[in-house]
């Protein structure tokens, strides 16, 4: 099937080769190709879309003996997700988050030389990752077609496309990887500098130099009964549960009018759940805004009295879902599986959540919504939930269908309108494909949740930020939402312990400013803005860094990490038990020093 296939095997491979391994449902088939040479240096694996069959054979494979090596020797690996570890092991799991990898990036270093892998074509299906046993490492890119097929004979929308890229002796660090294909974004014109956007926008501005504060109203009840652990599922304009307010909008008020009295000048104030149903309620809708948490008149109060604070108004929407008891219900709309069956996810507080179609949405909903949101007084950097921390789902509907490349154009479309409407958009995670568009991300890892860890990793680089920051705002983790306050009590609404792993909130602070995070608040009820005011402060101290890239990390010595910024600027985290002397300074233990 595939064209110039060797008969040589591992540990026998050397060189310039490929293997492409192919799983069944049966069993797994492996065939080596020879890479093309790449001008300029480097190689590059492409397979043609035809050669592909993604029906009797949902999962693909690409390993070369260029990023393989063994157990004691010298080096790293890197994936996408930003997980490091160096060749410690003859065996461990290693698991990637479902269907999410920040960085179609990865790379790793060996005695013969370090490599930078890209995957060109093919990245909405594909997964960098790790496989280790016998005292072997081998760098994996991993696609995945399970959904993609509807029958046989299908092809991929494009080609596969993998490249391997040498990095020169001295420049081969996991920073050099990620400057590498920074500058190679900024030299395509795919993305550009926050510090040239951010003149070009207000909103964006704001953004960059203000902590995001996000304040949750209210939800539907999720069980039919009390102390019962079944989820109403299904749900009708006739038998919604009632909201349950969590923070209503006098409320939301009174923590701005606390935040300003404290001396916090500039934070973007987001609503989250005041649309119709309440949080996750009854998507698409915006309208009605719940009177139970003082209506649309109550929204827009609070809109104007924050913006008379001097504080940016944004809001919290979905548009990737429609629920069945939504006044827009129609089953049309909703994107199918490659059987005909609805495209579902979870339930959630307004019931089972169904795929809502992005085209569908694009033409149907956005240009309204939008308006409804000006309407009520919204300015600020939009906030749409999910799209960025997914891969674009495809759409088998026959009435709109979509492949996952089409399904990101309309995705992005969202994007772009709310930057031409708010000036701004920010979503749940930090994607690459969506990295043209994309001004915040809410977060940028789970790990270590969702299967993320494993005793192969060392531990998590900034390797996203290495890449986008200066371009794209962020917080590292999503253990840093929330990084000032403690993570437990009644009136905290998530406190999942598989969240809270950096120990405490002194750690967790640190590690938001190692990674060169924007603060944002989410769970707490803000009954005590102490801990805002400190993030507030601590900020204005690191916000100017958002405009210059972060040109390295390092280690230098054990817990003690070193962060440089393009304008000189460097930040030593101290995270061990003793004092460490840099530059003629000395930097504390479980603390960190801006050095000019």
């Amino acid at each position: 099937m595939f064209a110039a296939a060797l008969t040589v095997a591992w540990p026998g491979l050397a060189g310039e080769v490929a293997e492409i391994i192919r799983y069944s449902k049966k069993r797994a088939e492996t065939n080596v190709v020879e890479l093309a040479k790449l001008d300029g240096g480097g190689y590059r694996l492409k397979i043609a879309k035809a050669e592909i069959d993604p029906f009797t054979a949902p999962r693909l494979e690409v390993r070369s003996p260029l990023v393989r090596a063994k157990k004691g020797e010298a080096g790293y690996f890197v994936v996408g997700d930003g997980r490091y570890g160096t060749f410690r092991l003859d065996d461990a799991e290693f698991r990637t988050a479902p269907r999410f990898s920040p960085l179609p990036l990865s790379g790793m270093k060996t005695p013969h030389g370090t490599w930078m892998v890209v995957v060109r074509s093919l990245e909405l299906e594909s997964v960098s990752t790790m496989a280790i046993g016998g005292g072997v490492y081998s760098l994996v890119q991993s696609f995945d077609f399970k959904d993609w097929a509807a029958k046989k004979g299908h092809c991929p929308y494009e080609d596969l496309v993998v490249d391997f890229l040498p990095m020169p002796e001295g420049r081969d660090s996991y920073a050099d990887i990620a400057r590498r294909y920074r500058e190679e974004q900024l030299a395509k014109g795919r993305v550009r500098p926050l510090a040239e956007r951010a003149k070009e926008s207000e909103t964006l501005k704001y953004s960059a130099e203000s902590i995001f504060v996000r304040v949750k109203h209210g939800w539907k009840a999720l069980n039919t009964e009390a102390e019962k652990k079944a989820k109403w599922e299904h749900q009708s304009p006739s038998n919604e549960p009632p909201i349950l307010v969590n923070l209503s909008f006098a409320d939301y008020e009174d923590i701005m009018r606390r935040m300003k009295a404290a001396g916090i000048d500039k934070a973007e104030m987001c609503s989250v759940g005041c649309t119709a149903g309440g949080f996750d309620g009854r998507f698409p809708d915006v309208l009605p805004i719940p009177e139970e948490f003082g209506g649309a008149d109550g929204i827009r109060h609070a809109n104007a009295y924050g913006r008379s604070l001097g504080y940016q108004m944004t809001v919290h929407f979905a548009t990737t879902a429609m629920f069945e008891c939504s006044r827009n219900w129609n089953v049309d709309d909703i994107c199918h599986r490659q059987d005909g069956s609805l495209l579902t996810a979870g339930i959630v507080a307004g019931g089972r959540t169904h795929r809502l179609c992005p085209k569908v949405y694009k033409e149907k909903f956005l240009e309204k919504s939008w308006q409804d949101f000006v309407d009520l007084g919204f300015r600020g950097t939009m906030h749409v939930d999910v799209i960025s921390i997914i891969y674009p789902y495809q759409c088998f509907n026959p009435l709109h269908p979509l492949n996952a490349r089409e399904s990101a154009r309309c995705l992005s479309e969202v994007a772009r309108h709310s930057r031409k409407v708010f000036g701004g958009f920010g979503s749940e995670g930090g994607s690459d494909w969506i990295a043209p568009d994309l001004d915040f991300a809410l977060y940028t890892s789970w790990y270590p949740a969702r299967g993320m860890a494993s005793k192969a990793v060392d531990r998590l680089v900034p390797l996203w930020q290495l890449v986008y920051h200066g371009i794209i705002l962020s917080n590292p983790f999503y253990a840093t939402i929330d990084a000032y306050y403690e993570r437990s009590g009644k009136n905290y609404s998530d406190s999942m312990q598989r969240f809270t792993y950096l120990d405490n909130a002194a750690t967790r602070i640190l590690k938001l400013h190692e990674f060169g995070g924007r603060p944002i608040f989410y769970y707490t009820r803000y009954e005590d803005v102490a801990p805002v005011k400190q993030a507030y402060d601590d900020y204005k101290r690191l916000s100017h860094l958002q405009y210059f890239y972060m040109d390295d990390h390092r280690e230098l010595a054990p817990g003690v990490f070193l962060t440089r910024y393009s304008n000189g600027e460097e930040l030593v985290t101290n995270y061990s038990p003793e004092p460490f002397a840099y530059r003629g300074r000395s930097v504390k233990p479980m603390s960190n020093e801006l050095l000019k």
